[in-house]
């Protein structure tokens, strides 16, 4: 009997260590967009599933007057990056980059979530720039967490999932920057004077502490009687 005991202790004990949670499985999404006066390139946007990781979307617009709008994000496993730069002497420019994560959990247990965000924000004349990191979280249709960040740092939340419960983690990463031109037409400014850059990075841990459920026990029970009884006639 000691040794059933001992098995069972042993068992749960491991089953409630920190087990970090593979965000490869997640689902990932980017997009970039550029503008420049009234052109634009289109939405280049990229999926995983059924794209493979990572993921990348680009987008580039510029003329000879040296304007220019540049988009870039990147999605890879627990990790996400959006990039914008733009400049604007003689039109109006603008870009927008996003790269999301969700992710889906119904192991029951005690979660950990754990966010390194990093922001880079540069500004010039008639040029703005943002970058801002959204997590949200809903348990069993309840939204526990809707947060925003634009400030670098860490974050940490915790949250617990009971037998059957489903939760959605959402992490969506966004850049933008947008440039004016002078009203003097830029003769008069320093070229690219009226300028924007946003970059900004996100890393994401998961770890859950696993707690058998009592079907798991018994199953193990059941598995480590012959073992006992075997010990208790010896």
């Amino acid at each position: 009997m000691r040794l059933l005991l001992s098995c069972l202790c042993l068992v749960a004990s491991l089953a409630a260590e920190a087990l970090p949670i593979d965000l490869a499985s997640a689902s990932y999404a980017t997009s970039a967009f550029a503008e420049l006066g009234e052109s634009s390139d289109g939405i280049d946007a990229h999926a995983s599933p059924p794209e493979a990781l990572p993921l990348t979307s680009h987008a580039l617009l510029e003329n000879d007057g040296g304007d220019f709008a540049a988009a870039d994000a990147i999605a890879d496993s627990g990790f996400l990056a959006a990039s914008t730069e733009v400049a604007s002497d003689l039109a109006v420019t603008g870009a927008v980059a996003e790269a999301t994560l969700r992710a889906e959990l119904d192991r029951p247990g005690d979660y950990l979530l754990r966010l390194v965000f990093e922001s880079v924000i540069e500004q010039a004349g008639l040029g703005s720039a943002s970058a801002v990191l959204g997590l949200s979280l809903d348990i069993a249709g309840v939204l526990l967490f809707d947060e925003h960040f634009d400030t670098s740092g860490e974050i940490l939340r915790a949250f617990t999932l009971a037998p059957g419960q489903l939760a959605i983690l959402d992490l969506n990463l966004l850049a933008l920057g947008d440039a004016l031109p002078p009203d003097d037409g830029g003769f008069l400014r320093v070229r690219g004077a009226d300028s924007a850059f946003a970059l900004a990075s996100v890393q994401a841990e998961l770890d859950v502490n696993a707690v058998p459920t009592p079907g798991t026990l018994s199953l193990l029970t059941v598995a480590l009687l012959p073992f006992a009884a075997r010990r208790a006639r010896r």
